[in-house]
């Protein structure tokens, strides 16, 4: 048996998006829980996008590429929204169990 959960705890809204000499940077909400080199996803009622976060500091985030597509959203009830793309994974097979934690897909 194999069972695949999630684990992506971290989930923030763009308020802003600041332009840098060096890029884009994007105020976030609560960067909490995001962690340089993590790979996100970006997520609204149509569109999914994946980057990788470059840095984080003090609420505002870097990431690989810049989104091509409008991610901020300042309402209370965010309909954009940006979370780690983590899981966990677990192999039985009779006695023999293997867990596997914090993996990350793109």
């Amino acid at each position: 048996m194999i069972v695949i959960s999630s684990l992506s705890k971290a989930r923030t809204q763009v308020f802003d998006t600041l332009e840098a000499a060096e890029g884009k940077w994007y105020s976030v909400k609560n960067s909490a829980g995001f962690f340089d080199g993590d790979i996100v996803a970006f997520l609204d009622r149509n569109t999914t996008v994946y980057n990788r976060m470059v840095e984080n500091k003090d609420n505002v985030i870097s990431f690989e590429h810049e989104f091509e597509v409008d991610v901020t959203d300042k309402n209370l009830l965010p309909d954009k929204i940006i979370f780690i793309c983590e899981f966990g994974l677990e192999i039985r097979s009779g006695d023999f169990v293997e867990i596997y934690e914090n993996l990350l897909y793109w």
